[in-house]
């Protein structure tokens, strides 16, 4: 009996160790989600943002790429997960190389993460500890005001939805 409860201790503490790597490994969140990330915003919401015909394919855990018809590779992304801190500090952990530029009116705080010749790769949203990535180095966003408004509207839209289901 002894050895058998010694056994059983092991592998649950095994269990534990196994998933909280695995939940180091997923990317930039500390926790995700039960939740389909293609269910914050619709085709036409993000086909209207990106200029063109886009729709999501499956969801996986890297979140939900939005394609082109005909097409594999993703032109848009988005992510829902949980973790403690602020957007900034989310996306300083997601991509330190990049310039952070941060926007307001959008969910508790929000950052667009941009390279130095101003092209916007990411937007980062967040209410309470709740976020919103979003992956859009594909559709040559720019630091544009006009640009970062129409994005954060949509950002806010995926935010408002993912509150209202977690």
């Amino acid at each position: 009996m002894r050895g058998t409860s010694r056994w059983v201790s092991l592998v649950a503490l095994g269990v534990v160790a196994a998933l909280g790597a695995c939940d180091r490994i997923t990317g930039s969140g500390d926790g995700s989600l039960d939740i389909d990330n293609c269910t914050l915003l619709t085709n036409e919401e993000v086909s209207a943002f990106a200029g063109t015909e886009l729709a999501a394919s499956k969801d996986g855990s890297r979140g939900c790429a939005y394609v082109a018809p005909g097409e594999t590779r993703g032109d848009f992304g988005i992510r829902a997960y949980r973790q403690g801190g602020d957007s900034a500090a989310a996306g300083a952990k997601l991509a330190p190389e990049l310039d952070v530029v941060r926007l307001t009116g959008i969910g508790d705080d929000a950052v667009a993460l941009a390279t130095s010749d101003g092209t916007v790769s990411f937007l980062i949203a967040r209410k309470g500890n709740l976020y919103v990535e979003l992956e859009m180095a594909s559709l040559h966003v720019t630091k544009d005001p006009a640009f970062l408004a129409r994005a954060g509207e949509v950002a806010s839209t995926a935010l408002a939805r993912l509150v209202a289901t977690a």
